[in-house]
């Protein structure tokens, strides 16, 4: 069975508790793969949440 979520983050206390949350998860996915360093830079340069965010609609 999947299960699919959706929700509408409507203010900039949403988006800042769900850029907290993606950075959280990048950490706890990969910091046995890679550096601190490594994923500091990659949330950096190549996660957008605002992008994210329009992009799930």
């Amino acid at each position: 069975m999947d299960i699919i979520s959706k929700f509408t983050v409507g203010s900039e206390e949403g988006i800042s508790d769900l850029i907290t949350i993606m950075d959280a998860s990048a950490y706890a996915l990969h910091k046995e793969l890679v550096s601190e360093e490594e994923i500091k830079k990659y949330i950096k340069n190549d996660i957008d949440p605002r992008k994210m965010i329009n992009d799930a609609e």
